[in-house]
């Protein structure tokens, strides 16, 4: 795509103020997305409460968006080069790699979510466990992010099947829209994105329909016992809530999922088939979305430590390190807070043996 459209050179697609806006974007959400996603990972690592199955794919979706948050630094520097890229082509396909394997990781790892809350809110406890084991959920995302890189980056390494690299039109490292087999790739990324689109809409409708119908037969069953139940069944109905809630948290990242994501990847589908001036208003565009998408990054740990009822708290005692109210904190924690204390107590003895020798 190094050639123009319509005679212009693609170079001049965005101009200077265009690019120092996106370069500039491009960075704070370097900042937030890699903040945000690292404190996401560490609170999974500090607190046995968020460790559990749903939280899988929550880490694998919080790895992606890290990694797309760390690479955009070097996307900065494509948008700002005056003369392309700066670094060594390498750097650019690398980056491309990262990009492209996160983001559709990502779109796979949504839906993978979405059918896990199904699942869990519309089945048994016994019937999750055995559907989802610790086997078949290491299988689920293994595939999730060996689906990318199998049918959309190996093809293109060699250069020969399509090509990685620097596109000076959107001023990004992706692949090259222009390549005779980049519609091949474009009906792969398109049949990943409308399976996994349609997986989580119709899981999300499912769950919808079940909470309506056990709502209705709640509110049937307390017009004749008056009374709510108590002991083991009031537990239940709670943890049920509690789902609910995280079910409800896990919507929200997925309609802003959704909402980053889609703009890119209708543009993205469409580009291929792009001519002339079509061509050069939507990789004008392309650019802007990729930001859009990008957003999506930094988003997810903001909606986690607004809504997330789990994740909210231990956020809150991260920031304020009251690292002992962490709930049910983990073994690497309780080590820590356990070597803490020893510390805390060395140093006490320490400076009291100190006065008691001076006094003397």
């Amino acid at each position: 795509m190094d050639a123009g459209m319509d005679g212009t050179n693609a170079t001049f697609l965005l101009d200077d103020w265009e690019r120092d806006f996106l370069a500039s974007a491009l960075l704070v959400m370097f900042v937030a997305g890699t903040t945000g996603n690292v404190m996401v990972l560490l609170a999974v690592a500090l607190s046995r409460k968020l460790q559990t199955s749903t939280n899988i794919f929550v880490v694998s979706l919080s790895v992606t968006d890290l990694l797309v948050s760390l690479v955009q630094p070097l996307q900065a520097a494509g948008m700002l080069g005056k003369d392309g890229w700066p670094l060594p082509d390498l750097i650019c396909k690398i980056v491309a790699d990262v990009a492209i394997t996160c983001v559709s990781c990502s779109v796979i790892t949504v839906s993978l979510i979405g059918l896990n809350r199904f699942v869990l809110i519309t089945r048994s406890k016994e019937a999750y466990q055995r559907i989802f084991s610790t086997k078949f959920m290491a299988a689920m995302i293994m595939f999730s992010w060996m689906y990318p890189v199998v049918t959309l980056i190996i093809p293109q390494t060699s250069g020969r099947h399509g090509r990685l690299g620097y596109d000076p039109s959107t001023r990004l490292c992706i692949w090259d829209f222009a390549h005779p087999n980049a519609k091949i790739y474009v009906v792969l990324a398109a049949v990943m994105s409308m399976t996994t689109f349609n997986v989580t809409f119709v899981s999300y409708i499912l769950i919808f329909r079940h909470v309506r119908k056990s709502a209705l037969m709640t509110r049937s069953n307390a017009a004749i016992i008056r009374r709510p139940s108590a002991g083991v069944s009031g537990r239940k109905r709670h943890r049920k809530q509690i789902e609910l809630v995280i079910t409800k948290n896990l919507l929200y990242v997925i309609c802003g999922f959704f909402c980053c994501v889609i703009p890119y990847t209708g543009l993205f589908l469409a580009l291929p088939f792009l001519e002339g001036s079509w061509l050069r208003v939507g990789l004008h565009v392309s650019s802007y979305a990729a930001v859009l998408l990008v957003l999506d990054s930094c988003l997810n740990p903001l909606i986690y430590a607004w809504k997330h009822p789990h994740f909210k708290v231990v956020f809150g005692c991260m920031v304020r390190r009251k690292w002992h109210e962490i709930p049910e904190p983990s073994k690497y924690l309780t080590r820590f807070l356990r070597l803490g204390g020893n510390t805390i107590k060395s140093l006490i003895i320490s400076e009291s043996t100190q006065r008691v020798g001076t006094s003397i």
